[in-house]
């Protein structure tokens, strides 16, 4: 007859395999410790850890379900979110969601998706990474596509050159096939600055990976021997600055080109390439296809689309008042009572917080002029050991490109700059942009803090001020715009401030009235011009005036092309606008 200590051995057994059976966890029972309690465990012991363990097993059971019954409910609210993204917007409900203002003989549809046409396949690569188009693609696409001349507005960092460009690439798979030595350019593209043609050029490499296309990117610092070398050779695209591209390519053709593009057209004109500009499309046919692309809209820039673009259809993507990005917050720091050394240190403390806060983040700091930005750099090396870059057109080409590739690779994170570097610099990794000072004007400060924030990404831009910094008044309105925080001693200086340079004219934009005092005023009109000089100004020339056809009494050093001015012209019969004042000296 078995003992009771077996008896008990067999039940433990048999409640184990039904633990077991029943348990998610397969919770077990040490059979060494079985062995051992068996002699001191009693019935009820036995009883007492079944229950405890049936309930440890519901418990773990109620667990489960409630956890797989969570993780239907996420699924299907992921499976609601993909809905959201799939539904189509009408046109209309698009263009209002994004804010795109449409004007023009046509207003196709916006691409909403990258399947809302059918691009080839040997360009599908470009999308990747991507789940749409940016908003000026989306609506840009269509209207190129379709053959019309296109005036788009938009922030810096949305996506526009991938807007001209992919339809250029498109353009030229269509056409017969090019020889493949001499061809001369089927595409022009003119930027501004080295930087944002290089920016192009490097969209331009990896887009067109794969193809037989040929690109050259023509900018000065480099030899012109090598450059004309490739065209000879033959390319599709040509990409440069209008200073090198007009030097290059009087000693080439265009006669093939078929479509033009001014990219940052506001900044071209800034930088004087009128001229450059209106040699260069002289020599390309009149039956083309031209594209122009601004962040802002000035007089300037509407004469020059009247005068070389057909019947164009005209895209603003955003409001048409300067505004900086909604991706940037900005932070404004009142250095009024600092020494240089303590600004510095401010300064480096939240570079240093930032470029701790993660490896991969890079920051920039301008500085308005080119040994401040050098001054700056010794102070990082000498102060705090931290290595930096410097690129200002004191530099070589040679310099700065390995200055810039050094800050791509994330091998040197912090660049000091001047303004050569404010636009075309589109880098990722820029987490936050530092305005050692704010800028001459406020434009500039716009495009500054657009190095950051790129792409839907978020960003920080620092600036920092004394009661003594032009601008102030501007500087409220941006922030005012973007719904920033405004200090209540910004508003304070602001009232006091006094306005810097701005090519928009006396007055405001468009320019009416007096201009602005340090106002170097293009395009101001009216009466009482600012101290610096209304360049097209009108009525009283003010000190150092140089007002450029201009009208009304003239200031001293002369008043050129202005009435009754100086540059020798005595009561305004030469160069003047007619009834000028006294003769003005130089």
């Amino acid at each position: 007859m078995p003992s009771t200590s077996s008896k008990r051995k067999t039940e433990d057994e048999s409640l184990e395999v039904k633990v077991e059976q029943s348990s998610s966890k397969k919770l077990k029972m040490s059979k060494r410790d079985e062995s051992s309690d068996e002699s001191s465990s009693s019935d009820s012991e036995v009883e007492s850890k079944s229950k405890s363990i049936k309930k440890s097993s519901k418990s773990e059971e109620k667990k489960s379900e409630k956890k797989s019954s969570s993780s239907k409910e996420d699924k299907e609210e992921e499976v609601k979110e993909e809905t959201k993204e799939d539904i189509v917007l009408s046109p209309t409900e698009w263009r209002k969601k994004h804010n795109v203002l449409i004007e023009g003989k046509s207003q196709p549809n916006p691409f909403q998706k990258f399947t809302d046409y059918e691009f080839p396949r040997m360009f599908q690569h470009i999308f990747q990474g991507f789940t749409a188009p940016t908003v000026i693609q989306g609506q840009s696409w269509p209207i190129i596509l379709g053959g019309n001349d296109l005036v788009g507005l938009a922030a810096t960092g949305s996506g526009k050159t991938l807007a001209f460009l992919l339809p250029a690439l498109l353009k030229i798979i269509s056409l017969p096939k090019r020889p493949s030595y001499g061809a001369t350019p089927l595409v022009l593209v003119m930027a501004p600055t080295r930087e944002l043609a290089q920016q192009i050029e490097e969209v331009c490499k990896t887009s067109i990976r794969g193809t037989s296309i040929r690109q050259l990117c023509a900018y000065g610092g480099l030899g012109k021997i090598d450059q004309s070398r490739i065209l000879r050779n033959g390319v599709d695209i040509v990409i440069g600055t209008p200073g090198r591209l007009n030097d290059l390519l009087r000693k080439h053709h265009l006669s093939s080109v078929q479509y033009l593009v001014l990219d940052e057209a506001d900044r071209m004109l800034d930088m004087g390439f009128m001229p450059q500009i209106e040699s260069l499309i002289d020599q390309i046919p009149k039956e083309r296809q031209t594209l122009m692309f601004s962040a802002t809209w000035p007089k300037e820039v509407k004469l020059l689309a009247s005068k070389f673009l057909k019947d164009p259809i005209k895209i603003t993507v955003g409001s048409q008042e300067l505004t900086g990005s909604i991706n940037v917050t900005q932070h404004i720091v009142n250095i009024d009572d600092l020494s240089d050394l303590q600004s510095d240190d401010l300064i480096y403390d939240e570079i240093n917080k930032i470029l701790t806060a993660d490896p991969t983040n890079t920051v920039i700091v301008f500085c308005n002029e080119k040994y401040k930005c050098d001054d700056f750099q010794h102070y990082l090396s000498t102060q705090k050991n931290v290595k930096s870059i410097v690129l200002h057109s004191g530099k070589d080409q040679r310099m700065r490109e390995s200055g810039l590739k050094l800050f791509r690779d994330h091998r040197i994170r912090i660049l000091i700059a001047t303004d050569v570097a404010a636009r075309g610099l589109d880098i990722p990794s820029v987490k936050a942009v530092f305005n050692y000072r704010l800028p001459g004007n406020i434009e500039d400060y716009v495009h500054r803090i657009g190095r950051t924030g790129r792409a839907g990404k978020t960003g920080d831009a620092w600036s920092y001020v004394t009661t003594q910094t032009p601008n102030l008044r501007d500087l409220v309105k941006i922030l005012q715009r973007t719904n920033q925080k405004i200090p209540d001693f910004l508003e304070k200086f602001a009232v006091h401030s006094r306005q810097g340079i701005s090519r928009y004219g006396g007055g405001g934009r468009g320019g009416r009235g007096g201009g602005r005092s340090w106002g170097n005023n293009r395009n101001g009109g009216g009466g009482g011009g600012g101290s610096w000089g209304n360049r097209n100004g009108g009525g009283g020339g003010g000190n150092w005036g140089n007002n450029r056809n201009g009208g009304g009494g003239g200031g001293s050093w002369g008043n050129r092309n202005g009435g009754g001015g100086g540059y020798g012209n005595n009561g305004g019969s030469n160069w003047g606008s007619g009834n000028g004042g006294s003769e003005g000296s130089w």
